[in-house]
């Protein structure tokens, strides 16, 4: 569902190629030297489903997010959760490093129902997606290289505004 603002290309959709298929060979385009594992099953966080350090929330409603972010709290092997969020012309990027930041993540939920009710497509979406693949791969990199990255990057691409919330010192 939501394909034309995933950046998803028309032949994995022809090809009826898994979301997360597809997600990682674009991902592996823009980072080649990452080992990936994408598995096409609901991911619910439970304990006796595997995650790596990394993990990538690509869903479509907060409800969803929160009831991860629960789960995902509890699991040790957490280093980053990225969280994407599109809207309309808006892209956001939450890096939300393990438990540590994990409060603040909570604060960043709402209500499905506080959400943006516009329909998907509504504005042209590829630059979404291309925003969106950028800021992830670049959470990534990131992370590998023991580097800071910010916590939180929100783009509209129709105004050209772009924000960032750089991470806090430790312990805020």
């Amino acid at each position: 569902r939501n394909l034309a603002v995933q950046l998803y290309r028309a032949s994995d959709v022809t090809a009826r190629r898994p979301k997360v298929q597809a997600l990682r060979e674009l991902l592996l385009e823009l980072i080649p030297s990452v080992e990936m594992v994408a598995c096409a099953e609901r991911f619910e966080g439970r304990r006796e489903q595997s995650i790596d350090p990394v993990v990538v929330l690509g869903v479509d409603d907060m409800a969803t997010r929160t009831s991860l972010s629960q789960r995902l709290a509890r699991r040790p092997e957490l280093a980053l959760l990225i969280d994407l969020r599109l809207g309309g012309s808006v892209m956001q990027c939450l890096c939300v490093r393990g438990r540590c930041d994990m409060p603040w993540y909570r604060g960043t939920l709402h209500l499905d129902s506080e959400a943006w009710g516009g329909a998907c497509g509504e504005s042209p979406a590829a630059h979404l997606g291309a925003g969106a693949a950028a800021f992830v791969a670049g959470a990534i990199m990131a992370h590998l290289r023991g580097t800071d990255f910010p916590r939180r990057i929100a783009a509209d691409f129709d105004s050209g505004a772009f924000v960032v919330e750089p991470r806090e010192a430790a312990g805020s």
